[in-house]
């Protein structure tokens, strides 16, 4: 049984219409890198590029205890007209520091659980993924839910969504547009090169397939066993 309250999210891709958005549900005491995992795998990310959470914390938050994992406190005293904001990526000393502003904490990604980052329905958080592309997607808990009956080996679990998700190194949102438009078009130059790039003839931007999201969360949930970090579930 879940021994733990289950958190519900929804994600949206920023800036690309029509809408990408996520419904779904994780275990509260996942880190926030295998939530960022399960956020990737909705998406169509292949985990090649790095990845990071921010979370700017308001009058609201500012009585919360920090969570674990954190690496390098704020280098100057809290700013009452800038909030300071929380960061977490995977830590590697050997990269050198990660600028996250004077009023920033950093935490590391791996040593940070969900449940001491957002406790509260309508928290916030922003996902980015590479760098480069810049993928940046909204994370908002809705609820959370106390369910005594349902294993915990049910978690990652997705409910709905819209849209088909990213492709890899297309230079981001706007890339992506431009990949949809050449596939609805179905002709042209930009048509035969992103055809043969991607390896395929057809590509349904709007489509989303929740049975297949599901199959696809609970095989590296369970490939990496990490559905719940508590072994007594």
């Amino acid at each position: 049984m879940a021994s733990h309250p289950i958190y519900q999210f929804r994600a949206e891709l920023k800036d690309y219409r029509p809408k990408i958005w996520r419904r779904f549900q994780v275990m509260n005491n996942i880190t926030m890198e295998k939530l960022a995992h399960v956020i990737m795998m909705l998406y169509e990310m292949k985990g090649y590029h790095l990845f990071s959470f921010d979370m700017e914390r308001d009058k609201r938050m500012s009585e919360r205890k920090i969570p674990a994992g954190l690496m390098h406190p704020p280098k100057f005293p809290a700013d009452p007209v800038f909030p300071q904001n929380w960061h977490f990526e995977v830590i590697d000393e050997e990269w050198g520091e990660i600028f996250v502003g004077p009023n920033g904490y950093l935490f590391d990604a791996m040593q940070s659980k969900v449940k001491d980052v957002v406790s509260v329905p309508e928290d916030k958080m922003l996902f980015t993924y590479d760098f480069g592309d810049d993928w940046e997607i909204d994370v908002k808990l809705e609820k959370i839910i106390e369910d005594k009956e349902t294993h915990g080996r049910e978690f990652p679990r997705v409910l709905a969504g819209e849209g088909f998700g990213i492709m890899e190194d297309c230079g981001g949102v706007g890339g992506l547009h431009e990949i949809a438009k050449a596939f609805r078009e179905k002709s042209g130059e930009k048509y035969e090169m992103y055809r043969e790039w991607l390896g395929r003839d057809d590509l349904d931007m709007e489509t989303f397939d929740v049975d297949r999201m599901n199959m696809m969360v609970k095989y590296v949930s369970r490939r990496h066993l990490w559905y719940c970090d508590d072994p007594s579930v």
